[in-house]
Order: structure tokens, then sequence, then C-alpha cells
């Protein structure tokens, strides 16, 4: 009876151990990839949300508003900015004399804009209902990951507030270069906030009033959040991403000192 070369159950056996060591050793490499593919995302996001924040700038002389009145939940800073975004049909059907709670204006916030997302957070495009309406709402809206930097409170000192606000994005009033005396190097203008309570682009409440470090109050979706005013976090390890006020990025680490972070939330110094 001729014999037949073959693989026997041992010599299988190893063959499959041994691709499974190195998909282990692989699987790292490709995560570290695709997380480095996704940082650069971000990015590049927030790079062109700062183009169009200086297209702003210099066509009405100041940044955009950080919102109107949360009271009558006006529209956010992203809604003034669609137009430098090439979102001008989008712009067009916000109604800006009613809430962003209306009817009227549900079908333009529950559009999703994908400039405005993160691709290192999970179901990234998935509509997200508003703090300002009741749980029961069945109203949903387009997600942000970006919030406008409001100002700090509890990080220089203890009893440091934010009154009034100290940050470049504030309620009911724009803020111009000028006003930044600390210098557009220094200052933020918007940051990460993933799973950030009020993290719907059209809600008037996506500002930071930052009162803890970096990636210590969310940052995961499974996270109890409770509403500090937003903090600054992100899926990226390490740290979050910012956007200055002269346009430029830079990535915040989580170990970074709290009156470092204070100053860089305010737009002018305080001793």
């Amino acid at each position: 009876m001729p014999r037949y070369a073959g693989f026997t159950l041992v010599e299988l056996l190893v063959v499959i151990a041994i691709i499974g060591v190195l998909i282990a050793l692989l699987l790292p490499a490709v995560q570290a990839a695709r997380e480095a593919s996704n940082r650069a995302a971000c990015k590049n996001n927030l790079r062109q949300l700062g183009i169009a924040m200086h297209g702003f700038h210099d066509t009405k002389g100041h940044f955009p508003r950080g919102g109107g009145s949360p009271k009558k939940a006006q529209v956010s800073w992203t809604t003034e900015l669609l137009p430098w975004l090439e979102e001008q049909p989008l712009a067009d059907l916000i109604d800006h004399t009613e809430p962003y709670t209306s009817d009227s204006n549900l079908p333009a916030g529950s559009r999703v804009i994908d400039m405005l997302l993160c691709p290192s957070k999970p179901h990234v495009r998935e509509l997200r209902g508003s703090a300002d309406l009741s749980s029961s709402s069945p109203n949903r809206y387009g997600p942000t990951c970006y919030g406008g930097m409001q100002g700090e409170r509890g990080l220089r000192s203890a009893k440091a507030t934010n009154n009034p606000e100290r940050g470049t994005m504030i309620f009911e009033r724009e803020i111009s270069i000028v006003e930044i005396t600390d210098g557009t190097s220094h200052t933020m203008l918007l940051g990460e906030a993933p799973e950030g309570i009020h993290g719907i682009w059209i809600g008037v409440r996506n500002l930071f009033d930052q009162s803890a470090p970096i990636n210590t109050r969310s940052g995961s979706e499974d996270a109890d959040f409770t509403d500090f005013g937003q903090e600054l976090s992100s899926y990226h390890p390490g740290g979050a991403q910012v956007l200055l006020a002269d346009g430029g990025g830079k990535f915040f680490p989580e170990e970074m000192d709290d009156r470092l972070l204070a100053a860089y939330c305010s737009r002018a110094s305080e001793d």
C-alpha cells in the first residue's frame, strides 16, 4: 500500500499554536496603527474647525459666541460656524429665533456631521438625546466630540470660580483675539469630550467649565456621567486633543499640571 506524506495531528496543533502566537503579537501593533490613524484624523478635524473659526473671525471680527441663552435653549456656537464648514444648506435649515429643542430645528439638529466626530469613539455616529429635554422625549440629535472652552474653576485654586466666564467661548457674548491677552498659542478654543453630557452639536450647553484634570470624569461610554459642565476627555490613550486660539492643535496629557491646564482654559491670566 502506498504511503502519503502529510501532517500528523501533533504537527497540525503546533502550526495552529504558532499562528495563534503570531496573531497575538501582531494584534497590539494593528491596534496601535489604528489608534495612530484615528488620532491623526481627530487632530485634522480640530484643525479644520480652527480654519473655520479664523475664517469666521476674519469676517466678523470675533469668534462665535459660545452659545445663546442656556435658559432659553438657544442654538450653539457650531450653528454659527456651519457656513465656514461648507455646510450652508444645513445652516439654512436652522431657525435661530427658536430653541434648538423645538420641532422646527429637529431636522437640522438630527443630522450627523462627520467633521465633529472622533473616530476613536465607539458608536460615534449614534444620535443622542438632549439633557435640556425630558428623558422620555423621542428627539435625538447629531453628536459632537468637541466642545468650546468656557473657562475653568477649582483648578488654579480650590476657591477659583468661572464667574465671570474666563474662557474664549462663553454664553451670550463674542470674544475677539485682542481679548486673549495670554496669547493665542497659550489659550484653548475647543477640546474633546466624546461622552460629554451636552455632546450634541446644535445644543447651547456644548461648553467646558473645566473643573477636573483630563480624563478623570468622562472618557468611557460606560461611565456614570455627572453634569459638571463637561470635562476634557477622550478615547485616545493618555490624554485629549485641543484646538488653540491660534488655530494649532495640541495633545494635553492626563498628568498635565492643574495650574497649567487652568491657564490654557483662560483667555487672561489671573494671580
